[in-house]
């Protein structure tokens, strides 16, 4: 069996290999990296950012500092670049020993462009590599920009890929060269440049300065020979001191990143095999008299709801006359969108299910590929590729559109293989936008004209009756989230409770999944005001339609939030900074009523896609989530039983 794996995967030139610091040269460098402490990392000569990545797919969390000169990649790199707080891109400029403007040959795979005249032998080696235009740039000496980044605790590491410049570069760094822990240059074996210096040279000038060889790894080799010409070769100080402690709370590298990334790299792999097993061997699909549209959306309930603005067009786009819409729904939600007009048929897929190699899954895909779709659209900004971008693939749909999206929830092995799945990807702004604008994007893209965006309405079948049927007012605590680092304690949503009841004497209603019934059990023993524990009691439609009869709602994640203002009530949602903009707050629409209101405790560090850069105890909540104060919420929730007064 794993010969068989191993013969597969050299078909589509894949290869495994332990991953352990005597078997692979990553699992070295990154290892190299957390014994020396390292928490800045200077990228000279960044290109599209493509080191930065792998430092962050290896569990790298501390500071990255790109510098890039070209005005195309470095845009590249500013866009990839500009969701990580603790990844900043340097002005543009080239480095090197003085400071001044300077030429650049821009070589044809980007990666390849220098200062230098490129010589014959490194075109023979790679042909695409041969320049094809010039720019010119400012120059700049590290030692000029370098201050700028560095900190009291900085524990710097130098990367540098001039392509034969990394002398200059070096040259114009003899004050960082003298605090930094370590180097990594890119060296050639052979003259590949004009004029630059080859391994010998570099490694007696690395030793005059203080540095010893820890490793190599392999960069450029002549694909007819074999030839080695370049690698890149890593330098530690010899008298480097190390912190008792890591100084930065970004670092998380360890034995565990390594297992996990080749973990993740090698269930990839497996799963498109078994995927493609699974789909070539389906059987012929029956001919339908209406062409069927697939909608693909396996994303959570809060996706689901700020979608329904562009959810509800796909019906005009696609006529019932003509087409049959089948919208392939995340069963966490899909009995609620089964009540809603704008599709033909609903089919639930288990994501937990779904995402393991099972009968379950190769069911489910054949199923897929039996519904003989036309078109299949996945609107999904951050696409996953073991849900949707895999059913993308098993419909097999003549046209098969999908966002080009993000990396959020991929990697590059991913990223390349769904990419091909799709025959449309529709450009996506990189720049930080709501999840409410990014449909209208995708949205107006795919109709060729622009959709006016509006804030999502759920209209609730009034025969779902929910179990509460008092006619007294109430207010929904929802006091749970998705992960505990987003909680509110329950001692505040108990002291809240008291001062809702206190204002306007409405009973509390608490509300969460069955799971989470202990916890609303919590906080009404912990309050003395009337509260009623429906966690668990409830299907989302009927959920949906109780929080339609609510006065207030003041919720812990997004989810339900999305739930409550979609259906009309006022809403106070005590958000973290996670996904902060995205989700959540709402973009201000003009001439129209916002139901979500939000109460949040900014931080420098909003942005994190939920990777805590703090050292968290087990079940504590992030500071953006804890230092959130109960005064805070009630004066936004005060706000709103004041106005509904009047």
């Amino acid at each position: 069996m794993k010969s068989f794996f191993k013969q597969m995967l050299r078909r589509f030139d894949f290869e495994f290999r332990n991953f352990s610091v005597e078997k692979s040269e990553n699992a070295r460098f990154f290892t190299m990296l957390s014994y020396h402490r390292v928490n800045t990392i200077f990228d000279i000569g960044a290109n599209e950012g493509q080191f930065g990545v792998i430092l962050r797919d290896f569990g790298y969390r501390g500071k990255i500092i790109s510098f890039e000169p070209l005005t195309q990649a470095r845009e590249e790199l500013l866009k990839i670049s500009q969701k990580d707080s603790l990844w900043k891109v340097a002005p543009q400029a080239a480095i090197g020993d003085e400071n001044g403007e300077i030429e650049i040959h821009i070589a044809g795979n980007s990666e390849s462009s220098s200062i230098l005249e490129m010589l014959d032998s490194h075109i023979e080696a790679a042909p695409n590599s041969k320049y094809i235009g010039n720019e010119k740039v400012p120059l700049r000496k590290l030692d000029t920009l370098a201050p700028d980044f560095i900190e009291k605790d900085s524990v710097v590491f130098l990367k540098i890929d001039t392509q034969g410049y990394e002398e200059q570069v070096m040259n114009g760094a003899h004050d960082l060269m003298k605090n930094i822990v370590g180097l990594q240059l890119e060296i050639s074996l052979v003259p590949l440049y004009e004029g630059h210096s080859l391994i010998d040279e570099m490694l007696q000038n690395l030793k005059e300065k203080g540095f010893e060889l820890w490793g190599v790894s392999t960069v450029f080799s002549d694909p007819n020979t074999a030839q080695l010409l370049q690698i890149d070769a890593t330098f530690f100080r010899t008298s480097a001191k190390l912190p008792k402690q890591p100084n930065s709370p970004y670092l998380n590298l360890n034995g565990n990143n390594f297992r996990k990334s080749a973990l993740v790299f090698s269930k990839a792999i497996i799963y498109f095999i078994f995927d493609s097993i699974a789909l070539q061997s389906a059987p012929a699909t029956l001919p339908s008299s209406k062409k069927n549209v697939l909608l693909i959306r396996q994303d959570k309930i809060g996706d689901f709801i700020i979608w329904l603005d562009t959810a509800k067009e796909y019906r005009n786009l696609y006529p019932l006359e003509e087409y049959n819409i089948v919208l392939l729904a995340n069963s966490l939600w899909s009995d609620l969108a089964e009540k809603l007009p704008y599709w033909d048929q609903v089919i639930p897929v288990n994501s937990m299910s779904l995402k393991t190699i099972s009968k379950y899954r190769w069911n489910l895909l054949r199923s897929v590929l039996k519904l003989n779709a036309d078109v299949a659209i996945q609107p999904t900004f951050s696409r996953e590729f073991y849900h949707g971008d895999s059913l993308a693939r098993a419909s097999g749909a003549f046209l098969n559109i999908g966002s080009a999206g993000d990396m959020s929830n991929r990697n590059k092995l991913k990223k390349w293989l769904a990419n091909r799945w799709h025959t449309e990807l529709i450009p996506a702004s990189q720049e930080p936008i709501s999840e409410l604008e990014r449909n209208t994007e995708f949205f107006s893209a795919i109709r060729g004209t622009s959709h006016t965006q509006c804030y999502p309405v759920l209209n609730i079948n009034k025969a779902c009756s929910p179990l509460y049927q008092e006619k007294q007012p109430f207010f929904v605590l929802v006091p749970t989230a998705s992960l505990n680092l987003k909680m509110w304690s329950t001692d505040n949503f108990a002291e809240l409770a008291e001062k809702i009841f206190q204002k306007t004497s409405w009973q509390g209603i608490i509300c969460g999944t069955e799971e989470e019934f202990i916890i609303g059990d919590r906080i009404r023993h912990q309050c003395s005001a009337p509260l009623k524990n429906m966690s668990g009691q409830t299907s989302l439609p009927e959920l949906s339609q109780l929080l339609s009869q609510s006065q207030l709602i003041i919720s812990n994640d997004t989810g339900t939030a999305h739930i409550s203002s979609a259906v009309g009530t006022p809403t106070v949602c005590i958000l973290g900074g996670g996904h902060f903009g995205r989700f959540a707050p709402y973009p201000d629409l003009p001439g129209q009523t916002n139901y979500f209101n939000t109460v949040y405790h900014k931080m420098a560090c909003y942005g994190c896609n939920w990777e805590c850069v703090y050292h968290l105890k087990k079940n504590e909540p992030a500071p953006c989530i804890s230092n959130i104060s109960v005064d805070a919420v009630w004066q936004e929730v005060e706000k709103i039983i004041e106005d509904g007064k009047n």
